[in-house]
């Protein structure tokens, strides 16, 4: 869970640790499983596997980046062949 002291310090930090881009750099995001889809702002869409997928979301929600179609995990629909 993300407390608000681990918040704010990931508000202060613009950088997230093995991901190639700052903050300002990023416009939108969505999470297909496990794998972020990412808008930045030079026109340019990227995939990006975090090690800790809630860790990586919630530093993109603390620098107000905008979720295209908010995470509600993967589950699968074991009905439909």
């Amino acid at each position: 869970m993300i407390t608000n002291e681990n918040n704010n310090i990931m508000k202060t930090k613009n950088t997230y640790e093995g991901f190639a881009y700052t903050a300002q750099e990023v416009t939108a995001f969505l999470v297909s499983m496990d794998v972020f889809i990412i808008s930045l702002r030079r026109i340019e869409v990227i995939q990006y596997k975090p090690d800790d997928i809630e860790k990586f979301r919630q530093w993109l929600k603390s620098h107000n980046i905008r979720e295209i179609l908010p995470y509600r995990g993967f589950k699968a629909d074991l009905n439909n062949n």
